[in-house]
């Protein structure tokens, strides 16, 4: 027979993927051994004849097993801005912005309309869910095993129609790490207060030397104080924007009546001290929305501006700090008015006795564990297909459909731990799922083959525990867990350059491109509402919520070398994310060991 490398070997790249399941963002692992399209049938290698066998004719039935162990690992996530959350790119943000549609966020994004509005309410829990930003940043680790056998049918004298099947049985090791603490905004984040001194410009020995203090107070927090269970500390007086009884606001920035002015902050970090400001060193007018000023602006309210769009925008009021008011004589001296707001504002700041009520324990108390190390370790899904395939000898090419299904048998997330959030399945968290995939392979040179795959996969709906989102929300994933219904697409493809050493065709490597494309999760909760946090019912859910981010897609590039003499091939190798929206940037690495009968 001629000494071409024939290009049937086994049944396509998805028979070795990896988990994926509803709210996943894993990219189907592709083991590239076993499954490219490269050397002939181990009965026609060149070392065929040289082998004793018992066999006293040609065999039409060709058998493979193969043993693979792989591990990859994630610590970043691609991702571009909010605003082109569908763009793909090389950018790359913290895995939390796929836990929770943001990696960086306040947990009021989480709840009916993307805040709290209640004030008293949100004084009963913690003020600071309305404030502080969490950044968690967590890391990505599996490590596995694969065994699986291909059996392999040839018709006719020419060998050019095959039938076969696949069965893999992948087991695996999920776990998914918090970096350090998860960083929450504490107090000393969002107000500071400093003792000054003012001295009098008198040349006289016995001038007197005035202490008072300097604070800077971030607006969300200022927004969020009360006076009383009834009054709050900030709060619209007719025209008036006052803090307690003292008017923060005038008719321009030289207005006697006015003690505090505001300093615009991107980065929602304070600015330097000294914090106060002279009127002098003021550079415009807040507008009402607290938007379109320049970083380190100094603002002015002017008199009859109506704050109510800002006071309900937390993260632009994030980006705006409160500073008192020095004397146009002495920058070290607080006008008095000013002095006693100081004052109202530490007073109401030490009455909310923030030191031990953040946000994270809150939500720990809700089930809501944002710094959990989670673990899952057990069989995956079992994935078996059958297929056909026309190999034309003479043109060395081949094309072959396959159709398979992927059986539930990994891991699940129960009932009681619908809330670890970070906790990934080793399968589809038993989801059943289909697949039809489609090859073709050519081969023009003795050293020099190609083939390529696609897959297209469906992932069927299944009643499972899943955290509600409510309506107008922008953080997903923190909330009671509820009954929903999930499904989901995705898409594959494979495209591999196999060469060949001229002088051993059993010994070569290929280079491949991978491409993974995952649609939205459809999500079908079981009731139209739900009981949010704070206990309060009936608030409306919103699967569009839910689904946040979960439209992905990857760029992988991938490369293996591989080597068979005897009835045994080992081969070695491994892939890495270049580009990709919504899901990890992965990086992987395998050892596989076949077995010819």
């Amino acid at each position: 027979m001629k000494n071409t490398k024939k290009l049937i070997k086994l049944a396509g790249a998805l028979i070795l993927s990896a988990p994926l399941c509803a709210g996943d963002f894993r990219t189907p692992l592709n083991l590239m051994h076993s499954q490219v399209m490269r050397l002939k049938p181990a009965k026609n290698a060149w070392w065929a004849e040289l082998m004793p066998s018992q066999k006293s004719e040609v065999c039409c039935w060709n058998i493979e097993k193969w043993t693979s162990l792989y591990t990859r690992s994630a610590g970043k996530a691609f991702q571009s801005s909010d605003n082109e959350s569908n763009k793909v790119t090389t950018n790359t943000k913290s895995l939390a912005t796929l836990f929770y549609g943001k990696d960086r966020f306040k947990a009021s994004e989480a709840f009916s309309n993307g805040k709290i509005t209640d004030v008293a309410q949100l004084n009963k829990f913690t003020p600071l869910l309305n404030v502080a930003y969490l950044t968690p940043e967590y890391r990505y680790d599996e490590k596995g095993i694969c065994i699986g056998m291909h059996v392999n049918y040839t018709f006719e004298e020419d060998c050019n129609w095959h039938v076969g099947g696949v069965i893999n049985v992948p087991v695996s090791v999920v776990e998914v790490t918090p970096q350090g603490e998860i960083f929450e905004e504490q107090l000393e984040n969002l107000y500071k207060i400093n003792t000054i001194k003012a001295q009098n410009s008198s040349t006289s020995p016995n001038t007197s030397v005035n202490y008072t203090n300097d604070l800077t107070i971030r607006y969300d927090l200022l927004n969020t104080l009360m006076l009383d269970e009834q009054t709050k500390l900030l709060r619209q007086d007719g025209p008036n924007t006052k803090i307690g009884f003292i008017s923060i606001d005038g008719d321009t920035n030289l207005t006697s009546g006015q003690q505090a002015y505001l300093i615009k902050r991107s980065n929602t970090q304070s600015p330097e001290a000294q914090y106060r400001k002279q009127a002098s060193q003021v550079t415009g007018q807040i507008t009402p929305n607290g938007l379109g000023a320049a970083d380190d602006s100094v603002l002015f309210v002017a008199t009859g501006t109506n704050l109510s769009t800002l006071n309900t925008d937390s993260n632009a009021q994030a980006e705006l700090w409160l500073v008192p008011r020095a004397t146009d004589s002495n920058t070290d001296e607080l006008t008095s008015l000013s002095q006693a707001m100081v004052s109202q504002i530490d007073y109401a700041v030490r009455l909310a006795d923030l030191s031990n009520r953040s946000v994270t324990n809150f939500l720990t108390k809700q089930g809501l564990a944002l710094a959990n190390y989670e673990r899952k370790a057990g069989l995956g899904d079992i994935k078996a297909a059958i297929y056909g395939c026309y190999n034309d000898q003479e043109c060395d090419w081949f094309v072959k459909l396959m159709g398979g299904t992927k059986l539930p048998t990994g891991t699940k997330k129960d009932h009681d731990e619908c809330l670890s959030i970070t906790q990934l399945q080793t399968g589809n968290n038993r989801h059943w799922e289909l697949f039809v995939q489609m090859a073709a392979g050519y081969q023009p040179l003795e050293w020099l083959s190609f083939d390529m795959t696609a897959s297209a996969n469906h992932v069927f709906a299944r009643s499972q525990n899943f955290v509600a989102a409510f309506e107008g929300a922008t953080v997903k994933n923190l909330g009671p867990c509820v009954k929903a219904k999930v499904s989901w697409n995705y898409f594959t493809a494979q495209a591999n350059m196999n060469l060949f050493h001229p002088h051993n065709p059993e010994l070569g490597c290929t280079l491949g491109y991978s491409l993974f494309a995952k649609n939205s999760d459809h999500v079908r909760y079981d009731n139209v509402d739900a009981t949010d946090l704070f206990g309060n019912t009936h608030k409306v859910l919103d699967p569009d919520v839910a689904a946040l981010k979960t439209k992905a897609m990857t760029h992988s590039v991938r490369a293996e070398v591989f080597h068979r003499w005897n009835y045994c091939e080992i081969s070695a190798g491994g892939s890495y994310g270049i580009a990709g929206r919504n899901a990890m940037k992965e990086t992987e690495a395998h050892i596989g060991l076949s077995v010819y009968f």
